[in-house]
């Protein structure tokens, strides 16, 4: 992903990498503070999303997978 940003004052065009990760929401508070531990930026950008929407298809086959790996 091309970036464009100010830091320190300046424009600054770089890339990055980005990752998205699917989990019970359970496992926020690790996730989160894994990445931030483990990541080089002062701030990275986590972003957690709470599905609450979604076709009935897609929830039923989640639920299996998430039921079958606990």
């Amino acid at each position: 992903v091309e970036l464009v940003y100010m830091w320190d004052g300046k424009i600054t065009v770089d890339t990055e990498n980005k990752i998205l990760l699917k989990a019970d929401a359970s496992h926020y508070p690790e996730i989160e503070e894994y990445i931030m531990k483990k990541h080089p930026y002062i701030a990275p950008e986590i972003i957690k999303l709470d599905v609450s929407f979604g076709s009935a298809g897609y929830k039923a086959f989640i639920a299996e997978k998430i039921k079958k790996n606990s």
